[in-house]
């Protein structure tokens, strides 16, 4: 397995997922089951608590973006051990994200969303787990 190829095919997915949860609107919500947007009116608790998670929400993105563009500039490391330190580092990232992911989907989202970016993380993890515990795996193909 190409060691640069997967974490630069990561690094993309990341970031496009990242870019996609935090500028494309309130209306991202809708996809984990918010389906009503409040106009803005800072008078009630309930506008408030949906702007607050809709912050959150961009936050969140923000962080998969900053992820994405970490491991994609990790392609770039030359030594072996070091290739192989940072494919253990992504994997157990990837695992935070994946449980937390599968805990939100199954006690609060219910959605295709919810199910679609629990299955990148660990479909993410499960590559660098490979790479990082499967011998001679993390060496470049030239």
């Amino acid at each position: 397995m190409n060691y640069k190829f997967v974490f630069r095919l990561f690094s993309s997915v990341f970031v496009i997922l990242g870019l996609l949860l935090t500028v494309t609107g309130a209306g991202t919500l809708s996809y984990f089951g918010v389906t009503e947007i409040p106009e803005i009116n800072f008078q009630t608790n309930e506008v408030v608590n949906f702007w607050k998670t809709y912050s959150f929400l961009r936050i969140s993105g923000a962080a998969i973006i900053a992820y994405g563009l970490l491991i994609g500039f990790l392609a770039y490391i030359e030594g072996e051990k070091d290739r192989k330190r940072a494919s253990i580092g992504a994997a157990v990232g990837l695992l935070v994200l994946t449980v937390i992911a599968l805990t939100q989907q199954i006690a609060l989202w219910e959605t295709i969303a919810g199910w679609i970016i629990t299955a990148v993380f660990l479909i993410a993890f499960a590559v660098f787990a490979f790479l990082s515990l499967k011998k001679g795996t993390v060496k470049e193909i030239k």
